[in-house]
């Protein structure tokens, strides 16, 4: 009990000492590429990482994903200022770090490599795409014949696939993809149903306020959240 408070507390001072470890680390690496957000990349490296250490211990919750890619362009950041490097290369080296860090925490080079460039770095270059790789291969490699590490999901084959059979996966591979389209569509309906339902009930609230005849004053907190809704769709 005493150590999980003291944990608590060593974490407590970490987060107010840098707030941007909090969270997965994400969204903060996607504003720094987009520049709209700086760091200070060794405070996010140690405390972040420290932070984890002492929230596993305990036995609290803590997902990879977001960590390892944050970790991994705090790295890539700090490679870049070794290196002087600024704009465009200083992007691509954090991006590169995010798909390092991704790809050594789930033994996945290249499912790091297209997150990155999908969720993160949101363009694809084939510089970006190459530094990227590589370093996800590099980092991937390090995990695994270095450090020892095994994946949480080990899957152990007693023979490989006939060449034979190849043509099933290309099966698989359409059928996922007409899913995913399927999916994406779903979404999208369902986000252009949710805007069209926001935007009519602004609308009406705004007209029943102008005529006296609304239940909800133009100061109230249900037409305030109304407005910021139809705002931000």
């Amino acid at each position: 009990m005493l150590g999980s408070i003291a944990a608590g507390l060593v974490v407590a001072w970490m987060l107010k000492s840098e707030p941007n470890i909090s969270g997965s680390g994400i969204p903060q690496v996607e504003g720094q590429l987009q520049g709209e957000l700086e760091f200070h990349w060794w405070s996010i490296l140690w405390k972040k990482f420290v932070a984890g250490i002492i929230s596993i211990g305990p036995g609290l919750f803590l997902g990879r994903e977001g960590p390892s890619i944050q970790l991994g362009a705090a790295v890539g950041q700090g490679v870049a200022q070794g290196f002087k490097k600024h704009g465009s290369d200083r992007r691509i080296m954090i991006a590169a770090g995010a798909a390092g860090g991704l790809a050594a925490a789930f033994n996945a080079p290249i499912a790091g490599t297209m997150f990155v460039l999908e969720e993160v770095y949101h363009n694809f270059s084939p510089l970006v795409w190459i530094t990227s790789l590589a370093s996800a291969v590099g980092a991937n490699f390090i995990s695994l014949n270095v450090f020892g590490e095994v994946p949480v999901l080990h899957l152990v084959y007693d023979r490989p696939l006939p060449v034979s059979l190849y043509w099933h996966l290309l099966l698989l591979g359409v059928l996922l993809g007409v899913l995913g389209f399927a999916y994406q569509k779903n979404v999208a309906r369902d986000a252009q149903a949710v805007f069209l339902h926001a935007h009519s009930a602004g609308a009406a609230g705004a007209g029943a306020v102008s005529s006296g005849d609304s239940d909800w004053p133009a100061g109230s907190g249900h037409f305030r959240r109304w407005q910021r809704a139809d705002h931000w769709v």
